[in-house]
């Protein structure tokens, strides 16, 4: 999807971004609410204009203690708006072609929120098995690939993700989360659940 300025304009005609009361660098704006802050990272998004989304969050940054309503700590970076945004709804012929800078941190968060809700989008989870079949999936789309399949209970395609990820911390944590459940599943039930 792509927006053209005139949409752009019109939307910021019905709806125009505060100036900063602050002696900032000229264009600078406050948002109000976290809307408008959303707006304007959509925009970015649909733009594929990475570079705008850098420029909004290093002036939340800069003005962050003229902000009376916690906007800079509650977004202290665009990842989530693009989770938040790629995902209503999901299209992966558009989520594609995105810059990596934005799809990369953006899947595995949909699919997280997505299993925590105990729901799964098909299109989104078939991107992310067919590129972590392959060397190419960078390492958090492994790790995410490695909690959904223990959520699914397919233990080999876990340890199969998490064989290709760095071992940090996250990583420990889920090697252990996995040779536990194992141990679970191999253990009579009668001994499950006894005081």
């Amino acid at each position: 999807m792509e927006l053209s300025d005139n949409y752009v304009e019109l939307v910021r005609l019905a709806s125009p971004l505060q100036a900063t009361y602050q002696k900032a660098a000229k264009g600078d704006f406050q948002f109000r609410n976290n809307d408008e802050l959303i707006r304007e990272v959509r925009i970015g998004i649909y733009r594929a204009d990475e570079l705008y989304i850098e420029r909004l969050f290093a002036m939340l940054e800069r003005l962050k203690y003229s902000y009376w309503n916690g906007l800079p700590q509650r977004w202290p970076d665009p990842m989530p708006i693009y989770a938040m945004v790629c995902d209503n709804p999901f299209e992966r012929e558009w989520f594609v072609r995105l810059p990596a800078k934005i799809r990369e941190p953006a899947l595995p968060l949909i699919l997280l929120q997505q299993a925590g809700s105990w729901r799964l989008e098909a299109e989104a989870f078939d991107l992310l098995c067919e590129t972590c079949e392959g060397s190419t999936a960078p390492e958090d789309w492994q790790f995410c690939m490695a909690l959904i399949s223990i959520l699914r209970g397919e233990m080999q395609a876990a340890q199969a993700a998490l064989s290709r990820c760095q071992a940090g911390y996250r990583e420990r944590a889920c090697w252990g989360l996995l040779f536990l459940l194992k141990e679970i599943k191999t253990m009579p039930c009668n001994i499950i659940g006894k005081d």
